[in-house]
């Protein structure tokens, strides 16, 4: 789903307000947060009652990524489908506050959806998903010498510069 970009991490803890809780997946992808809930449910049934906690913690973290900016939120699960009833409470909870996904088990088992079941050849995209591009605008760097002091060498475009580079560069000291 990721074209620039991708990070995670795992068992996020939150506080907000008096209420504490936890985002099993946070991630960064492309620039955008994307908060998950994972669940295995592979023997849950349509009329189960785990759903119902299913729902309620899916909303929360939905929530909670609307609050903190959040492009997407994410319910990944081992159900070979969501029921229809609980996929009506999700929509009439979250409305338009955030994009969400649901992911079942053949989306996870091959880590990937199509975007279009007419269009096979096209994987689903952050862009089918967020109806925004990330604000920022890539710009080139100048075409200079650039230099980092990472404090144990200092790189000039990548390489690492000698001895006597890192003294001109520090006026005679290293």
């Amino acid at each position: 789903m990721a074209h620039s970009g991708f990070l995670w991490l795992p068992g996020v803890k939150y506080k907000v307000g008096d209420k504490v809780g936890d985002i099993d997946i946070l991630a960064c992808c492309d620039g955008h947060l994307v908060f998950c809930e994972c669940k295995r449910l592979a023997s849950a049934g349509p009329e189960d009652k785990v759903w119902n906690e299913i729902v309620s913690q899916f909303l929360e973290t939905a929530r909670v990524a609307s609050l903190c900016g959040g492009s997407l939120a994410v319910l990944a699960s081992q159900v070979s489908g969501y029921p229809q009833d609980v996929q009506g409470r999700i929509r009439e909870g979250i409305g338009t506050k955030i994009p969400y996904l649901l992911l079942d088990r053949h989306d996870l088992e091959t880590g990937f959806r199509d975007a279009d079941p007419r269009e096979p050849a096209r994987f689903l995209g952050l862009h089918d998903l967020i109806p925004e591009p990330f604000p920022e605008v890539v710009q080139r760097a100048p075409e200079r010498t650039q230099t980092i002091n990472m404090g144990w060498g200092i790189y000039m475009r990548g390489i690492v510069a000698s001895p006597d580079q890192q003294e001109n560069q520090s006026g005679g000291e290293t």
